[in-house]
């Protein structure tokens, strides 16, 4: 999810989700998508309920990995 959005961002809706009574929702993984990692900024995204996190432009390769690492389904 990009962290950057329109209308609502990223932490907004991260945290809706991990407000929500739905244990779904409060465990989906999310992965945090954004332009730039500083060392601050990815404490405060873990924190504020993301799964992980990946810098733009994404590696596809590593997108698939991070996937992979936080899914409980196959991922090719």
């Amino acid at each position: 999810m990009d962290i950057n959005m329109p209308l609502k961002d990223g932490f907004e809706v991260v945290s809706e989700l991990r407000d929500s009574d739905d244990l779904y929702f409060k465990t989906l993984p999310v992965i945090a998508y954004t332009a730039s990692i500083m060392f601050d900024e990815a404490e405060n995204i873990l924190e504020s309920g993301f799964t992980s996190y990946l810098s733009k432009p994404v590696n596809v390769n590593i997108l698939i990995n991070e996937i992979k690492k936080h899914s409980l389904v196959s991922v090719k």
